[in-house]
């Protein structure tokens, strides 16, 4: 009776502790026109083993966002490549790279994201602050989530100026995902529009 009776307590404590995390952690989701998330603005091709594929992009997104939660400030500040498709289906590619490293600022009137190129920068298991995985669904409908990896910007060049300036970027990829045999290693360049998101 006493081990059931601390069981039970050890549950409510676990339980208590949860939904404290989950109230206190900031949130905050970019909010894009349904025609940002389906028009292709770029591609990836992925190798993973002998087989490679290919994906439309949306344009990738800089995200630069300051939260303040419960008297505390949190900063996000990260990079979206998502394929193109409707914002309510699992996208066969959506990945999250860290530029919390880099001195970024998101009162930049500029917004010129050519501070990017030759930066190793790393990929996150999950964005906008824990809510979204990192994950990659290439084969059957099961996605693969990102354990690690990096995003290497090769080129981005300016192709169109005005009030909001038009910005191709060239990369390589290379992770690492969780395979139903262990760690699936994959490489992919990638191509395509990138978009710096006001703050």
């Amino acid at each position: 009776m006493t081990y059931v009776l601390h069981a039970l307590v050890a549950l409510v404590c676990i339980g208590a502790s949860y939904a404290l995390n989950q109230h206190q952690r900031p949130a905050f989701e970019p909010t894009y026109a349904a025609e940002q998330h389906s028009t292709p603005r770029g591609n990836v091709s992925l190798r993973i083993g002998s087989e490679t594929r290919d994906v439309e992009l949306m344009s990738m997104h800089v995200v630069l966002h300051d939260v303040r939660r419960l008297d505390r400030e949190f900063q996000l500040r990260e990079l979206s490549v998502r394929a193109a498709a409707r914002a309510e289906q699992q996208a066969s590619v959506e990945l999250y790279v860290d530029l919390s490293k880099l001195r970024l600022d998101p009162g930049d009137s500029a917004r010129d994201p050519r501070g990017l190129v030759q930066q190793e920068l790393p990929l996150l298991r999950a964005g906008r602050f824990g809510a979204r995985r990192s994950v990659l669904l290439l084969q059957g409908d099961k996605p693969q989530q990102v354990i690690s990896g990096t995003l290497l910007f090769t080129e981005i060049n300016q192709v169109d100026s005005g009030d909001k300036p038009t910005y191709q970027a060239a990369g390589r990829l290379e992770l690492q995902v969780a395979g139903e045999r262990g760690v699936d290693m994959v490489t992919g360049r990638l191509e395509g529009q990138i978009e710096w998101d006001p703050g």
